[in-house]
């Protein structure tokens, strides 16, 4: 059995949809899809401005 350790990730929930840290840039959120149908980074500014609801996922570690 392989286990996996996850950390707790600020991450933003916007009309359903969840936008979580990107694994190598600091300070940027990605939404589904990122990088095979949308190329779109978000700060956490932008979608707070835009009335996102922050949260708190267990998420894999991010390299920064």
């Amino acid at each position: 059995m392989i286990t996996v350790d996850l950390f707790e990730k600020q991450v933003f929930v916007l009309h359903g949809i969840t936008y979580l840290p990107h694994y190598n840039i600091r300070s940027q959120f990605v939404s589904p899809g990122y990088g095979k149908s949308n190329h779109n980074l978000y700060t956490k500014r932008e979608l707070m401005d835009a009335g996102a609801k922050s949260k708190t996922e267990m998420l894999w570690e991010r390299s920064w």
